[in-house]
């Protein structure tokens, strides 16, 4: 067998591994998800060794545009260079204004509060933070999994 096909046959392995592991790990963290509150940190201990933590992340309000035609009649009455179309509004301009949360300066220093704009709580993210002797855990495993796999051999080369 070629090492072309040796290296092909590692790595569809080693791909094949990534993704059970992906899977497994959105099984657990869909396990776990509802048992946390935002804020909630947990650390996690292997044969009494710290391998690192999960956390359930706090989030911040942020501006966003929760009605598209309120903020379109206003665009079209207040700033109508920032319109790339009478269906609508230039993204960057959009993007400004949420980033000003929410708030349009016009060229006389008028501030106007942006009609259709609103504030959201985005989702609270699962963190999982690992340390080094998780990553060596891992990489000793990986390495004995990749080590027992089947023979490879070079088998039909159709694909």
């Amino acid at each position: 067998m070629t090492l072309s096909t040796e290296q092909a046959a590692r790595l569809v392995l080693a791909a094949v591994i990534r993704d059970a592991i992906d899977d497994r790990v959105e099984d657990i963290r869909s396990e776990l998800r509802p048992e946390l509150n935002p804020g909630d940190r947990t650390a996690a201990y292997v044969d009494g060794i710290h391998v690192g933590a999960v956390q359930m992340t706090q989030t911040k309000p942020a501006t966003k545009v929760v009605d598209y035609g309120a903020l379109m009649v206003w665009v079209m009455e207040h700033n109508p260079t920032a319109l790339v179309t009478t269906q609508t509004v230039n993204r960057a301009w959009v993007d400004r204004i949420v980033k000003n949360g929410g708030e349009w300066i016009d060229s006389d220093g008028v501030v106007y509060e942006v009609p259709g704009l609103g504030v959201a709580q985005a989702s609270p993210n699962l963190v999982v933070t690992k340390t080094d002797a998780a990553r060596a855990w891992a990489q000793t495993a990986l390495e004995a999994a990749m080590n027992t796999q089947p023979a490879i051999t070079a088998g039909d080369t159709d694909v």
